[in-house]
Formats: C-alpha cells, structure tokens, sequence
C-alpha cells in the first residue's frame, strides 16, 4: 500500500514536470513569434523618424533603425528605404528554453523572423 502512495506522487511530480517543461518553452517559442510583428513596427517607426528628422537620409534612416533594433535586442536582417515605404526585415534571437535549444531538429524554430512595410506619408 505504502508503494502505491509514492509511486501516485512520482507520477504526479513527472506529469507537473513535464508540463511545465512543455509550458516553459512552448511559451517562449510562441511570445517570440507573437511579439515579431510589433517589434518590426517600433524598428521601421524608428527608421522612418530618422528618414524625415534628417532630410530624408536613407543613411540616418538605417543608423536609426538599427540602433533601436540593438537596444530592443533584435537583428535587423534588411532595411529599405523606397519611394513608397521603408522596409524593415528583423529576427527575433532564440531565447535559452529547458529542453527545445537543445533538439537540433527545433532549433530552426526558435528564432522568429518578420518584415514590414511602413509607407513614407
């Protein structure tokens, strides 16, 4: 009898273990690629506000987007100034997950990419 309680709570241990392993690192996965297309926003805003603060200068446009990127914690993968709109491409970085930076095959994933277009006007 008294092997079957233990027995009961290891079970129950490994079942909350696992599911906050599960919790854990499907949260961040999922935060990353939620949280892409907002970033990519507030870096093209950024870009855009150094476009028309100085002159129209792609120059000043790209230092302005890559610094708010880097203080963000993104790469800015490419930006494009047109004569429409500023194009914007960043990556999310992976965050250090329990188990999924660990699976090779998952690694592709973890990381999340976007890109935006925000017109010039």
């Amino acid at each position: 009898m008294r092997s079957d309680f233990f027995g009961f709570w290891i079970k129950i241990v490994i079942f909350v273990v696992i599911a906050g392993t599960i919790i854990n690192d499907g949260g961040s996965i999922i935060y990353g690629y939620y949280r892409v297309g907002d970033e990519a926003s507030r870096v093209a805003t950024e870009g855009l506000r150094g476009y028309k603060l100085f002159d129209r200068n792609p120059d000043q446009a790209l230092a302005s987007a890559k610094l708010k990127a880097e203080q963000d914690g993104t790469i800015l993968t490419g930006f494009q100034v047109t004569r429409e709109a500023i194009r914007v491409s960043i990556e999310i970085p992976p965050k250090t997950t329990w188990v999924a930076h660990r699976i090779q095959s998952l690694r592709p994933y973890l990381s999340a990419k976007g890109q935006l277009d925000l017109p010039l006007n």
